[in-house]
């Protein structure tokens, strides 16, 4: 994981936390210190831009709304009235059947 922190000099240096490698630095004056070849450069995608797309491997666009993550109409639950285990049961049923419905949960 990249971090950030403050020298004594008031430079601002981007640090690997494994290995406290320092990867950038921002001079107190707000000027970048030095420069980094490409192949130093960890943790990139291995092509650039990343590949865009709908998979679980696959990065989302920015824009993406996740249609189809639920599916089917929301039925209404109500809130429980159960006055004994029995009648829990039964309510928490109807709750896992509207949530199976929406593709929410999945299971029998």
């Amino acid at each position: 994981m990249i971090r950030g922190r403050t020298t004594d000099e008031g430079a601002v240096e981007f640090y690997d936390n494994a290995t406290d490698e320092v990867v950038f630095t921002i001079d107190a004056d707000g000027a970048a210190g030095g420069s980094t070849a490409w192949d130093d450069v960890t943790g990139k995608p291995a092509t650039f831009p990343p590949t865009i797309g709908a998979t679980a491997s696959t990065a989302a666009a920015g824009n993406h709304t996740h249609t189809g993550l639920l599916s089917g109409a929301a039925s209404a639950v109500n809130d429980s009235t159960a006055t004994d285990a029995a009648g829990l049961v039964e309510d928490f049923n109807a709750l896992l059947v509207a949530l199976r419905s929406r593709g929410v949960i999945s299971g029998a």
